[in-house]
């Protein structure tokens, strides 16, 4: 049976840390419960996407002013959680530029016939959802530079 010595190349090799497509760092896995902190934020972005597009297609006469702020408020909640733990540091600033230009140029969407009016209450619910992740994203960044 032969011995197989290390060399410095292989060892070297073999010590060399690998990532994964979606973050360098390993993802967040809360102690208690085992939970993939990154699956919690994807799917708390998801939701609140889906939750934008319906409120911002029916229109705010037809619902009760009580559903529609609890709604909001759920879209707020639903952004920052998405933004903190969903947006990762490779995204973030192609993130943010999306967000900046949907807000800015979205406006133009009611000029379209027909459907202007449904696209335009749609952007309205997603930039005010975006915005919150971007202060999700925005806070964590902070955070980051003072536990450094």
């Amino acid at each position: 049976m032969a011995t197989e010595k290390a060399t410095p190349e292989k060892t070297a090799k073999s010590s060399k840390p690998t990532a994964s497509k979606r973050t360098a760092a390993t993802p967040v896995v809360s102690e208690a419960a085992g939970v993939d902190m990154t699956t919690v934020g994807k799917w708390s972005f998801l939701v609140g996407l889906t939750l934008a597009a319906v409120l911002g297609v029916l229109p705010s006469t037809q619902l009760n002013p009580v559903v529609t702020d609890w709604a909001r408020y759920l879209l707020m909640l639903l952004g920052l959680v998405g933004g903190v733990l969903f947006v990762n540091k490779a995204e973030e600033n192609s993130f943010i530029i999306l967000s900046i230009g949907l807000a800015l140029f979205g406006n133009s969407l009611g000029a379209i016939p027909q459907i202007g009016t449904y696209l335009s209450g749609i952007n309205g619910a997603l930039v005010f959802f975006l915005g919150f992740a971007v202060i999700g994203v925005v806070a964590r960044n902070i955070i980051s530079w003072f536990t450094r």
